[in-house]
């Protein structure tokens, strides 16, 4: 005998949520978590979304934490230049240019 397996709406129960949305920092809860929604709610959710934004982490001394959302153009004021990102240090590794063997 076959079985069908049919995924749920985490959200209100619906049939056929075959769509995803990942949630990250959200209040009181520590990890990233998976719900299951439908192709409606997903269409709904993505047309709630603040358009041309830049998430930017704030990393304070006592290694906490805070993840942001701020207008493009805003940021993009507040840094000046542009290329201010471009040559910024990578998360893990060298700044670009960088060779050990010339020191800089």
């Amino acid at each position: 005998m076959a079985q069908k397996v049919q995924t749920v709406s985490d959200i209100d129960g619906a049939d056929d949520a075959d769509y995803g949305v990942v949630v990250r920092g959200f209040p009181g809860v520590e990890a990233a978590k998976l719900l299951d929604v439908t192709k409606d709610q997903a269409e709904t959710l993505q047309g709630l979304a603040v358009k041309d934004t830049v998430t930017l982490e704030v990393r304070n001394p006592d290694t906490t934490v805070l993840t942001i959302q701020v207008p493009i153009a805003a940021f993009k004021k507040w840094i000046g230049d542009d290329k201010v990102v471009a040559n910024a240090a990578h998360l893990k590794g060298r700044r670009p240019g960088y060779s050990p063997s010339n020191g800089s």
